[in-house]
Formats: C-alpha cells, sequence, structure tokens
C-alpha cells in the first residue's frame, strides 16, 4: 500500500521538535522575530514615502541635483 507522502516526509526529517537542527521553540521565535522586523522596515518606507521632510526632500534633491551634473550643466529643480 502506498504511504501518505505527509508520513514519509515526517518520517524522514529531522529528530522530533527539531528545525534544521534547532530547536522546535527557537525556530518559531526567530521566524516570527524576522517577521516583526520586516514588518518594521516596510511600515517605515512607507511612512517615509507618505510623509515626506521639507528637510530630507532637499537633502535628497540636492544629491540627484549633484549626480546628474553633466559637463558643467546643473540641473535646477
Amino acid at each position: 500500500m502506498v504511504k501518505n507522502y505527509l508520513e514519509v516526509s515526517a518520517s524522514q526529517s529531522s529528530p522530533s521538535g527539531t528545525f534544521l537542527g534547532i530547536a522546535k521553540r527557537l525556530a518559531i521565535f526567530l521566524a516570527s522575530a524576522l517577521a516583526d522586523l520586516i514588518t518594521y522596515i516596510v511600515t517605515s518606507v512607507q511612512l517615509a514615502l507618505a510623509f515626506p521632510t521639507p528637510t530630507s526632500y532637499r537633502v535628497h534633491t540636492s544629491w540627484f541635483a549633484n549626480q546628474m551634473n553633466v559637463k558643467g550643466r546643473k540641473f535646477i529643480f
């Protein structure tokens, strides 16, 4: 009789309670910490794009203007 795929993969996996040699509780903690960090980064980027400050706008546009200086011609923003 053919075994269920989950039964076969479970029998061939690492020892009980571990994932890639890491304890299950530690793996869950690391996964949730990584998810929180990614959520924080995405949210901060979204807020920075939605509510830019005037000073950061001037800093970034002046940097861009310096990068676009071609043959002595400066772009004015």
